[in-house]
């Protein structure tokens, strides 16, 4: 490559100016390659063409100088092109590291917006009958909720096409139980703004409730059909069939399994495990074996013995990884939802006792299952 550059940037050279290199990446150690794609970048004069498979060139190679091969048509990534805003190039090109630059070959792409989706969305997906490695579909943590700026890189200007590769965007509806407006906590805070806002003219008491409950999210005071229709729109588009939003039915992805009939003593069963793993990195023994033992008696109790309703159940058991409450008998912190993920995820792998035919047709995480069938369809 070093000897074509050289016959290329020949003085006295007045032909095409023209470099074809075919799989940079072969035979290159990786820290090589991306030595190799900065250089080249900054060639003056000359017209290169390259072609890889490499996620590591592609999140080095500014996004306006790639060009997407698929299904025999060529996609370029230029503004001219693609349904980016001119802005989304800079934030793209900040973040689509080498791992996210996955995108660029998959035939299926996954978006999701945590580490929680991330890490459990593999493992459910083999258990419901499709192996994402299988079917070449790509998860990708865009660690937000900015979808659109990664949507938009498989939409086309006109907003009637797309360049073939089927995307679900997996994200939260993020409205908050009636139970979490139910807590002695929030009833004090609501009752003390209200008080705030009587001497003011035309003062309705169930006005001004309802304009706090809206502040906080609360699901009381919203049309969720409504607020799901507003997030699928906001990703989906007219005549493009390949692009697909799917939604939690409820607050976030914790708050559906522990609402899941079908799957959230196993949930339940994760915190519990993720709350005593993180006391004993902290250095925090004392009891801590008797506890575990007091938890796991009771996680086989608990569900069998409460008649409270799913709702106040899921709430219960999400409010514990908020760090809230705790059921082993401690004051705990926040329990990280990656560590739960990552065991709920080793959970559901060894399990068989979970009825996944079930837990398909279960819709409190049905959307997980649509999502996953849709990338790998």
């Amino acid at each position: 490559m070093a000897t074509e550059l050289l016959h290329l940037g020949k003085e006295d050279y007045h032909g095409l100016k023209l470099g074809l290199i075919e799989e940079l990446e072969a035979h290159l150690h990786p820290q090589a390659q991306m030595k190799v794609i900065e250089k080249l970048q900054k060639e003056e004069n000359k017209q290169l063409i390259l072609t890889t498979h490499s996620p590591n060139l592609a999140s080095k190679v500014k996004l306006e100088n790639l060009i997407i091969c698929n299904k025999n048509n060529a996609y370029s990534m230029t503004k001219d092109n693609t349904a980016l805003k001119p802005t989304n190039y800079k934030y793209l090109e900040r973040f689509l590291d080498t791992t996210k630059a996955n995108l660029f070959f998959a035939k299926g792409v996954i978006l999701v917006e945590g580490w929680a989706e991330e890490l459990l969305i593999p493992t459910l997906a083999k258990r419901i009958g499709y192996d994402l490695t299988e079917n070449q579909v790509s998860v990708i943590n865009v660690a937000n909720t900015a979808f659109l700026r990664y949507v938009d890189i498989f939409k086309r200007k006109d907003l009637q096409n797309d360049i073939g590769v089927k995307v679900s965007v997996i994200t939260d509806l993020d409205l908050r139980p009636t139970e979490y407006a139910l807590e002695e906590d929030f009833i004090e805070k609501l009752n003390k703004y209200i008080d705030s806002k009587r001497t003011e003219s035309g003062f309705d008491e169930e006005d001004v409730k309802n304009a706090y409950l809206k502040k906080h999210n609360v699901v009381d005071v919203y049309s969720i059909d409504e607020e799901l229709q507003k997030k699928v729109d906001k990703y989906e588009t007219d005549n493009i069939s390949n692009i697909k939003a799917f939604i939690a039915p409820e607050w976030t992805l914790e708050y559906c399994l522990a609402k899941s009939t079908n799957l959230r003593k196993y949930f339940f069963k994760s915190v519990l495990k993720s709350h005593i793993e993180q006391k004993i990195d902290k250095g925090k023994t004392s009891g801590t074996i008797k506890e575990y033992i007091k938890a796991k008696l009771k996680v086989n109790t608990y569900f069998n013995n409460w008649s409270d309703s799913d709702e106040k159940i899921a709430f219960e058991i999400y409010w514990q990884i908020l760090g809230n409450k705790n059921y082993v008998g401690t004051a705990s912190d926040e329990i990280s939802k990656s560590i739960i993920a990552q065991r709920f995820a080793e959970i559901l792998e060894k399990s068989n006792s979970i009825n996944f035919d079930a837990v398909k047709e279960d819709a409190n995480v049905k959307y997980l299952c649509e999502a996953i069938q849709h990338a790998c369809s």
